[in-house]
């Protein structure tokens, strides 16, 4: 298994602050974080963090995360799962500026950290990722 997060930093946003946000879901895991830089449509230049974690970490993580959703969105991703997965990975997407104020909320703007959730395609397939996600703590 392993999560992805990713996110686009403008210029005109705190880099700190949003980095140390994304950083938050993961403190106390072991992660890998790639920094690039890219030019938005205007010249406008543009951050993008990606953030990796792996194996038994991983499933730590999502655990966490899963668990400071509150119990609106657990449902929309429940409810939703169908268009949030493909094959073995689930997408979800989240709120920058709410992860900024300190909460973990489903977005639904452009302005968002995009997480991939990769499960191992064995266990998806056996299981099937719903029975996946009740493991991960999406009861």
């Amino acid at each position: 298994m392993f999560l992805e997060a990713e996110t686009f930093i403008h210029a005109t946003e705190n880099r700190e602050r949003v980095l140390d946000a994304t950083l938050d879901i993961f403190r106390g895991y072991n992660y890998e974080i790639y920094e690039r830089m890219v030019l938005g449509h205007h010249g406008n230049p543009i951050t993008v963090i990606t953030i990796k974690v792996y194996g038994c970490d991983s499933e730590q993580a999502v655990k966490r995360l899963i668990s400071r959703l509150d119990k609106l969105d657990r449902n929309i991703i429940r409810a939703s799962l169908v268009d949030r997965s493909e094959r073995n990975r689930i997408y979800l997407r989240l709120d920058k500026q709410e992860l900024v104020n300190g909460r973990i909320v489903l977005g639904h703007t452009d302005d968002v950290i995009k997480i991939t959730i990769s499960v191992d395609g064995i266990k998806a397939k056996s299981l099937g990722m719903e029975n996946v996600l009740r493991m991960l703590g999406l009861d």
